[in-house]
């Protein structure tokens, strides 16, 4: 086989490449699947905090994945793609970090596909940026590397074409190294006037991050043929890279519905706050276009609430009214502070009075305060234990609707 160093022609080029036809896809809207929008709902319920480098927690994405049955896995990626993407983004609250609403969430939400195109492809090449890392020498940041240029140059030339995964990366190399004059007329036609600064980023580490972004972006899938497996720029790929238009975006899901055995049913595509709020404070039993969750106690003290989260689901469920009964009588639980719950501590004894015994019960059975309590205490007291930080659970007992007094 002729080296690709001398291979001036860009038809002699592609008569060397093994290729196959691409698969045929169904073409959707990029990034309008439900399963997408429920990782954009669980980051936003605060049910997923934030690691240091702003990337998800991955106790938390097993917990919420198993209650749910969904791939943690593919949540994870999806959750990174949106934080690169500047749909959703970390927020620092109390002592940890949740997700807020990112700069483009509205045109993910409103179908903005050029405002998507963009944050999307600043997402890939983030993600190049960040799988190569910083420690190989190069001309240029990622962002400024004109990669996004480069692949347009690239599956232009391998349009409706599946290339051999083990040689991709050399393909993609050997691509780079053409010269200018092979790669001219196709860089007019697609009206591309920047300077190839991509050929320093497609060393072998740079291959690896440059597909390890496609394939978390979604822009390109693996298909097998004959025992070998394949790659090709799928539909999503082809809208992001403007080779193609985007079909019109599927309908709205909006079915709300609340039913008499605790269960609520949601479209993918109802307000973000009601969505949130579910997601926030019920047990997920099933994600699909229409999403179910029920009423859980656990679950619904899993997290503090501002006022409570009763409340906080009666507002969510306000234009479902007249509720079931049996939700309404379910959510008719008072926060700790509206029932009179008062405790009176010693900060530097650690011990617990509280003015109404039933909330003895209630900090023993809670979820997130039941850890930091001696199994035995004096009768009418509760007793921190040594091991515990005082000041931690004073602060969840306020957080969760408690009002502290000095004894």
């Amino acid at each position: 086989m002729m080296k690709a160093t001398t291979v001036t022609d860009l038809k002699q080029f592609m008569a060397l490449q093994k290729t196959i036809p691409a698969p045929e896809e169904d073409s959707q809207y990029p990034y309008s699947e439900y399963w997408i929008k429920a990782v954009v709902y669980i980051l936003l319920s605060g049910r997923v905090k934030t690691r240091t480098d702003g990337y998800p927690n991955k106790t938390d994405i097993d917990r919420v994945c198993r209650q749910a049955n969904f791939n943690p896995y593919l949540f994870k990626d999806v959750a990174k793609l949106l934080i690169k993407s500047n749909v959703v983004i970390p927020k620092d609250k109390f002592d940890t970090k949740y997700y807020q609403e990112g700069k483009n969430f509205k045109a993910f939400l409103n179908h903005d596909i050029k405002m998507i195109q963009v944050a999307v492809r600043g997402a890939l090449l983030g993600f190049v940026q960040e799988y190569s890392g910083y420690q190989i020498y190069r001309p240029t940041m990622a962002m400024h590397s004109n990669l996004v240029e480069f692949l347009m140059l690239f599956f232009e030339c391998f349009k409706g074409k599946a290339i051999l995964q083990k040689e991709i990366g050399k393909t993609l190399l050997e691509f780079s190294e053409l010269p200018e004059k092979a790669l001219l007329p196709l860089k007019k036609k697609l009206g591309i006037k920047t300077l190839d600064w991509w050929t320093s980023w497609l060393d072998e580490k740079g291959q690896h991050a440059l597909l390890s972004a496609l394939y978390i972006t979604r822009w390109a899938y693996v298909t097998e043929h004959k025992g070998k497996e394949w790659v090709f720029l799928n539909n999503t790929g082809q809208i992001m890279l403007g080779r193609c238009s985007a079909p019109p975006p599927p309908p709205a899901c909006t079915e709300f519905k609340a039913l008499s055995n605790l269960s609520v049913l949601a479209g993918c595509d109802l307000p973000t706050k009601t969505l949130a709020t579910l997601f926030r404070y019920c047990k997920i039993v099933r994600i699909d276009r229409i999403f179910e969750f029920r009423f859980d106690k656990k679950v619904m003290q899993e997290l503090p609430s501002k006022t409570s989260a009763c409340k906080e689901l009666l507002t969510a469920l306000q234009e479902l009214e007249p509720l079931p009964s049996t939700i309404r009588a379910f959510l008719g639980d008072k926060k700790p502070s509206e029932a009179g719950a008062v405790l009176r501590v010693g900060y530097c004894s650690a011990i617990v009075i509280p003015e109404n015994p039933e909330m003895l019960h209630v900090i023993r059975q809670h979820p997130k305060l039941k850890g930091y309590i001696v199994p035995k205490s004096p009768k009418g007291t509760l007793i921190i234990k040594h091991s515990s930080n005082a000041d931690n659970f004073f602060r969840r007992c306020e957080e969760y609707g408690f009002k502290l007094k000095l004894l």
